[in-house]
Formats: C-alpha cells, structure tokens, sequence
C-alpha cells in the first residue's frame, strides 16, 4: 500500500461539486494486492517468466497489455477472462475494500435522485463482478472493463466511455484512481482526478496529476445532492497540491534575504495566485493549528486562498531563529510564508 511521502494529509476540508463520479476498482475501491501477487506468480510459472518482472509494470494496466510484452500468444480475450475469472474464487480471502469505499459507493445509490457514477477498470468483466460478489460491495448501473477498450490506461478511453454511459460531460466528473497511469487517463479525458495513496506514494500520485490527493477513501463523504442530479463530495485530510517553485527551494532562510522573499511575493500577489505559508519542523504543533485556523476563517489572509503544511524536505535546515525571521502577515506566528506557483505564475521571473 501506499505512503505518506510527499506531503502531510492536512488541508483544510472544502465542498466541491460533480455532475458524476467515475471510480477506479483495484487500488481504489478494493486492495487485492496479495491475490494480484499470487496470479502473476502462478501465471508467470505457467510461462516462464519471473513474476517480479511482470509486477514492476502490471498495476493500473490491463492483463492483455502485459501479456502481449511478456507472453504474445496468451495475449487474447478468451484467456485473459479466464484466468481473471477464477482470482476472486481462489484468492478471495486475500482481498478487501479500501477504507471508505463501502460507505461512500452505498451513498451514492441510496440518495435522491441516486448520484451518476460508474467503475472503469483495468479488469475484466469478470474479474470485476467477480470481486463486488465475493465483497458484497455495492455495484453501479454502469461498467467500462477492459475488453471494452481498445487501449488501456493511461489512454483516456476508457474515462471517456464512462463519461459516455453517464451521458454527462467528462469536464463535470471526478475521476477516483490510485495508479498513476490511471490518474493520467483521467486527466487526459478532461476530468477532475482524486488519488487515493493506497498503491503508490503521495507523491507519485499528486505529480501524475491528482487534483486531490487522500489517504483513503474516509476523506471522502457526501454533503449534498442535486434534485435534478450531480452531488457536493465534503474533501477532507487531503494533501496540500501545490509545489514550490525551484527557485524559491534554493532560497535558504536568513535575515539577508528576507527583502528578496518578501519581493517574490509582493509579485506574484499581484498576478493574484495563491500563497503558501510553510511552516518549519522546529514550531510546534499548537502554533501550526492556530495558524491553519486563522487560514480557514481568513484573518489576515495574504490572497485569494492559503495553505499550510510541514516543511519537510524543503528547509530540512532551518532554525526556530530563521523561521521566526520572516513571519510575513501573521505576526506573532512563527510562520514563513512563500509564494507558490500556480496559474503559470512561474514566469513571473521575467516580468
């Protein structure tokens, strides 16, 4: 399962509207990681490859895609569905659903109207069915598998055919993914992406391209449905999404160089992007509370919206002194604020 790395789950809850929700199933809904394993290792003995080979490229990618690599002549629907078939039944008891899952999916088909939504999957139809059988999970209306597609992810294909069978525009969904290249397909088909670090890190799910990024699916509930459709999701623990400029990593914190800090942001407040306000590992965690409660209700807040998150790996070196040094607008609070890029601010250095 996935890590923490690349960011803290800290950000401040928000409400967000969708006309529909399009879901990954493994990695997203359910964890079969240890039956996945157990297959390639029994498909892999079959064919006489090493079965940590295929699992280095297997996750988020159909069986056909991986067997026309590793295998050509097993690369055909009628095997593929087979072997799929039988996983739930044989590995059953090594599955289970990702944390949230269950309650977020019966929600949406117990509401009224019920909310749009649709899995769009790696699998195959039987693997699929196979899986919400044996974990009695809620199942929707609609299902794009892999022999449904020519292409599988990251080709947004199958995104789109989701899309198609809610009858709704990709640019009103929210795609659900934990893979990487599920995350890009997502994107590629126009639609918002939230990654669930289940699989991969934080932050190899939020640098494929997340909007949102959680820890599992808990962080997610419904606060509001539409009369005439569409659903308001409460996001909640999430990881922060944005990056800071490499220009501004370079930038150790002393007090020569607080002018140059506070000229960054005089500049790019004025192209009106968000701020960052980075907090150093040394301050406590009562001030960083404090601080992300004035953040939320807007005291002196510095632009249009605001961030708080650990430092980190960002200024690994810096002292309570040297953070206290620049504490920007939130006075009394040892803060540092920093500009980060968003919007194409980034050019900003040649303005």
């Amino acid at each position: 399962m996935g890590s923490t790395d690349g960011g803290s789950y800290i950000a401040p809850a928000e409400e967000v509207s969708f006309d529909g929700l399009l879901f990954d199933l493994d990695g997203t809904i359910i964890d079969s990681t240890d039956a996945v394993v157990k297959h390639w290792h029994q498909i892999g003995k079959e064919i006489g490859v090493d079965p940590n080979v295929i699992l280095q490229t297997s996750h988020g990618r159909r069986s056909i895609d991986v067997l026309q690599i590793i295998s050509p002549e097993k690369a055909n629907w009628d095997y593929v569905c087979k072997v799929e078939g039988l996983i739930p039944t044989l590995y059953g008891a090594d599955a289970t659903e990702i944390l949230g899952a269950r309650s977020l999916c019966a929600s949406l088909s117990t509401t009224t109207p019920p909310v749009p939504w649709a899995i769009v999957t790696s699998g195959t139809a039987p693997l699929a069915n196979g899986w919400l059988r044996i974990l009695k999970l809620p199942t929707p209306a609609h299902f794009v598998t892999a022999e449904s597609v020519a292409n599988g992810k990251p080709d947004p294909q199958g995104y789109l055919m989701g899309a198609e069978s809610l009858k709704l525009d990709p640019k009103g969904l929210l795609v659900f993914e934990d893979s990487p290249a599920g995350i890009k397909a997502g994107k590629a088909a126009g639609c918002r992406v939230l990654g669930v670090a289940t699989t991969h890190t934080a932050r190899e799910v939020k640098e494929a391209g997340a909007d949102w990024v959680v820890e599992d699916l808990r962080s997610v509930v419904v606060a509001t449905v539409g009369e005439e459709g569409g659903v308001v999701l409460k996001i909640s623990n999430g990881t922060l999404r944005h990056s800071i400029p490499n220009r501004l990593r370079r930038l150790s914190i002393n007090n020569r160089q607080t002018s140059e800090i506070r000229k960054e942001i005089s500049l790019i407040k004025a192209k009106r992007p968000r701020i960052g306000v980075y907090i150093s590992m040394a301050v406590a965690t009562q001030f960083r509370a404090a601080l992300a409660h004035r953040l939320r209700v807007g005291a002196e807040k510095l632009a249009d919206e605001a961030a708080v998150c650990d430092v980190g790996d960002v200024l690994e070196d810096a002292t309570f002194e040297e953070t206290t040094a620049v504490v920007g607008a939130f006075k009394g609070v040892p803060a540092v604020v920093f500009p980060y890029a968003v919007d194409g601010v980034e050019e900003r250095a040649a303005a």
